[in-house]
This record gives C-alpha cells, structure tokens and sequence, in this order.
C-alpha cells in the first residue's frame, strides 16, 4: 500500500501554482522535501503568511536567471550552510537566521535578474 502521505507531497510539489495551496505549501517546506520551486513574486506573497505562523527560513537553495540568458545555481543567495559562523549560528537561533534571509531576500528584489527559489521552513519555538 502507497504511502499516503508521501503520495500527498507529491500532489503539493506537482501544483503549477504553489499558492494554491498554502497548507500544503508549509507542510512540504517544514518536511524534508522543501517547498516547490518558487518565484521571488510568490515568495513575497507567502512571507506575511509564515510571518503571521511564526515560521521562518532557516535555509534556501536559489536558482538565477540573469536578462542576458545565463541560468546557474546561485551559491551567493542560497542560505545552505556556507556563511561560515554566521550561517552556523543561524540555524541555532531564529533571530540571526530572518535576519539573513531578509539580507538575502532584500538582494534579490534589487536586481533585475529573475529566480527560482525553493524554501525550508521552521518555527520560533
């Protein structure tokens, strides 16, 4: 017998629009998985929802998509544990982990590059 559950995050990842589903959008980013690939307009969307459920981004993986063309994984925004003691830190203590997002969150809004940015989720408690 399929998992159910398991069968149920696939359904969330596969939805053309992410937030469609907000509870299930969570669900998958708190779980092992992440969230769908977001845009960075979606991704703006979302924040006063987790904000308002006390959830925040302990870690992010960004793809970048610059106007000329050029796609790459982007190792400069993604929030995966190479700030050094800055990053340790930031998984230990919510408060250092929203601040680098929103460090991080704030650079890609001034570029004119476009992304796609797949999300993980914790709690304040």
């Amino acid at each position: 017998m399929p998992d159910v559950r398991l069968k149920r995050l696939f359904e969330i990842q596969m939805n053309p629009d992410p937030l469609d589903d907000i509870d299930g959008l969570i669900t998958l980013a708190m779980s092992g998985a992440g969230s769908p690939l977001l845009t960075l307009p979606q991704l703006e969307e979302l924040l006063p929802v987790l904000a308002d459920r006390r959830l925040f981004v302990p870690s992010m993986e960004v793809a970048t998509y610059e106007p000329s063309g050029k796609a790459y994984a982007d190792m400069d925004l993604s929030i995966i544990g190479l700030d050094g003691d800055r990053d340790w830190d930031a998984h230990r203590t919510p408060a250092i982990s929203v601040a680098l997002f929103e460090e991080r969150f704030a650079e890609m809004k001034q570029s004119p590059n476009s992304y796609q940015i797949k999300i993980w989720l914790d709690d304040h408690e």
